[in-house]
């Protein structure tokens, strides 16, 4: 395993934009706090992410205290987007779950992020990540919950599997799309000093099981079944990716 470490946190108060990074995070049962109890959703109730909106790797959002955020974008004036008082939901789709979600009080968030995307787009909250969405009970513990992430509540990554992976992209016919940025793959840990991944159950690497660890016992979860489909951003630039750069990368 080597001298394992954390080398950096991050958290992405909306899903999708930019991530943040910090210094240390409080830990909750649903995933570090204020990662991802915000998200897009189009007029069909379902999430918007760079997958289809490649424009999102350049929008921010800056978490405020309390759980409100203060967007950012190129060429636009900041909003600044309170939690929104308990009240009606609606109705959204995060790759075929179906969660409850506040939307932002004011008209004039959802135009906003509209405006930058060049679509209709709804901005909601996740009001009770306690009991809107369950994760998959086929990997969970009962009363396991989720914010708006992909699947699990932590998602982590290691340098090794990183420096791995750049080395075969170097070999391969898309060369010239590497090295990938960390950025990339979207983590919440990500973790250095550990030995790459290696193929046989007596390997070192073989106690990493890919997943995420459960915040309240250390206990490591499958996979999701769900293959995130190809990123079509670059982390800092909006350009459709159609090499290994968007093969295993994941815009959660």
């Amino acid at each position: 395993m080597g001298n394992a470490r954390v080398r950096s946190i991050h958290v992405h108060p909306v899903k999708a934009f930019r991530s943040l990074p910090l210094r240390e995070v409080v830990v909750e049962r649903w995933g570090p706090a204020g990662d991802r109890r915000w998200m897009l959703i189009d007029d069909g109730g379902k999430v918007v992410t760079q997958r289809r909106h490649p424009r999102l790797a350049l929008a921010a959002a800056e978490l405020l205290p309390g759980g409100g955020v203060v967007l950012s974008a190129p060429g636009r004036d900041p909003v600044t987007v309170p939690v929104p008082a308990p009240g009606a939901t609606v109705p959204a789709d995060v790759f075929g779950d179906k969660v409850e979600a506040v939307p932002a009080e004011d008209a004039a968030v959802h135009a906003w992020c509209g405006d930058f995307l060049g679509t209709p787009v709804r901005l909601v909250h996740l009001d009770d990540p306690a009991v809107r969405r369950p994760v998959d009970p086929a990997y969970a513990l009962p009363g396991e919950t989720v914010t708006f992430a992909d699947g699990y509540p932590l998602l982590l990554t290691t340098t090794a599997s990183l420096d791995r992976l750049n080395s075969l992209v170097a070999q391969g016919e898309h060369a010239h799309e590497g090295p990938l940025p960390m950025s990339r793959f979207r983590p919440n840990v990500v973790i250095e000093g550990t030995e790459p991944r290696t193929a046989g159950p007596a390997s070192p690497s073989a106690r990493w099981r890919s997943g995420s660890p459960r915040p309240a016992d250390g206990v490591w979860s499958p996979p999701p079944t769900r293959t995130p489909p190809a990123a079509d951003a670059n982390p800092c630039t909006p350009w459709a990716g159609t090499g290994p750069s968007a093969a295993g990368s994941s815009s959660a």
